[in-house]
């Protein structure tokens, strides 16, 4: 994302972490996990760094989605239906 730039001539950390969050939340597009782990770099966050690693790691989608929903801590049933999807309990 180009916005990662501009970044740097703030010394504030809470834009960091709205990038970290929007880059997070749109997983799937292309550098998103690259642009949230050095947002998370800048700001030294080490537990967002090692999320993006765990992330990296995985490779399912549902997988990947649940956990960021996780960490944010997005609202709990969204996240239990996802689980039970991946579970096979939900068609």
């Amino acid at each position: 994302m180009f916005y990662y730039k501009y970044l740097p001539i703030t010394p504030h950390t809470i834009p960091r972490l709205l990038l970290a969050e929007a880059a997070l939340k749109n997983f799937e597009t292309e550098g998103a996990l690259e642009t949230a782990e050095a947002a998370f770099v800048r700001r030294t966050d080490y537990a967002g760094i090692k999320f993006v690693g765990r992330l990296n790691a995985l490779h399912s989608n549902a997988l990947k989605k649940a956990e960021i929903m996780a960490y944010f801590k997005i609202s709990m049933p969204p996240r239990r239906f996802i689980m039970m999807r991946i579970d096979g309990r939900v068609q």
